[in-house]
């Protein structure tokens, strides 16, 4: 079988520049394909779960004069932490994990998976480590969060630890008249000349895929959120977080940083203060009240829209 086009002779690099994800079947041809920016752009074959024929703009081109950087560390992948050794060069990046194969990010922006990925690891490996290290490189950091859009059509990304709530208060805030969920574990974000865009049309594998949001443009957001839960409080409550504590979250919640080069470490780290210049952050905190969602969800949606950025 003769490996598909991958149309990239159709796109202007420094306008739009897809990341193509392929897997090399057991012939050595390309079995399927997917080309994925922030946001979901085209799929062939037998890949699950995609869109299809959703455009998108990547906020940039890819980081360019890459030194020869070698580094070790961990990473959580298919279910574990596990080792891995990264190369990066002006050719790209490569990923080693010690114990699941390889994939390697070519300058040109393609993701590729060596022949010793296990297959059942091949999609997380695409849109996991994969997507999130090309999105890097185009100087777009993809935030472990959730996001929702109010009824005034504002963006809000909803942040926090594991088990803060993230999942259920995007659900239940998105089923509220007017709202929407747009984005449930990875939201994809930009920060250029101090315009914060958020790129929600991005593979959702926690959601069916009839739920991921199809709006092929950017938004930009209104509001940084971080969840919490207290079983005695009465009611939702904001409260103002400043600069300093607003960087410190998105250092903590921004996806893949581990895999990340120094000089990538150096550029997230510029990105996390320029975000959290730009963009108001709040500590959200809602009831611990299992009986009421809800109610509870009602009277979040009620605070978020009655907000005013100052």
């Amino acid at each position: 079988m003769p490996a598909p086009d991958d149309g990239r002779h159709s796109f202007d690099p420094h306008t739009l520049e897809p990341i193509f994800l392929r897997v090399p079947g057991g012939d050595g041809a390309f079995a399927w394909r997917a080309r994925v920016g922030p946001c979901v752009a085209h799929a062939d074959g037998e890949l699950p779960g995609f869109a299809r024929d959703v455009p998108t703009r990547p906020p940039g081109p890819m980081a360019r004069d890459v030194p020869a950087t070698q580094w070790r560390s961990v990473a959580w992948f298919d279910d574990a932490q596990r080792g891995f050794a990264c190369d990066a060069d002006a050719r790209g990046l490569r990923v080693r994990f010690d114990d699941r194969g390889t994939l390697a990010i070519g300058d040109d922006g393609v993701v590729a998976l060596g022949d010793d990925v296990p297959a059942h690891a091949s999609v997380e490996a695409l849109l996991g480590v994969g997507a999130v290290l090309a999105l890097a490189q185009r100087h777009c950091f993809a935030l472990h969060a959730a996001a929702v859009r109010d009824a005034r059509g504002r963006a809000f990304v909803l942040l926090g630890a594991s088990g803060a709530g993230k999942s259920t208060s995007a659900a239940l805030l998105g089923a509220q008249d007017g709202w929407a969920r747009l984005a449930d574990d990875i939201v994809p974000t930009s920060c250029a000349a101090g315009d914060v865009q958020v790129w929600p049309a991005h593979p959702q594998l926690k959601l069916e895929p009839r739920h991921w949001h199809r709006g092929a443009e950017p938004l930009r957001p209104a509001a940084l959120l971080l969840l919490a839960r207290d079983a005695a409080l009465p009611a939702p409550t904001l409260r103002a977080l400043d600069a300093t504590a607003a960087t410190v979250l998105l250092l903590r919640r921004t996806a893949g940083t581990r895999l990340f080069a120094p000089e990538l470490l150096a550029e997230h780290l510029w990105f996390a203060r320029s975000v959290a210049q730009a963009v108001p952050a709040f500590a959200l905190t809602v009831p611990d009240d299992l009986a009421h969602l809800a109610r509870n969800a009602a009277r979040t949606a009620a605070l978020l829209e009655a907000w005013q950025p100052t």
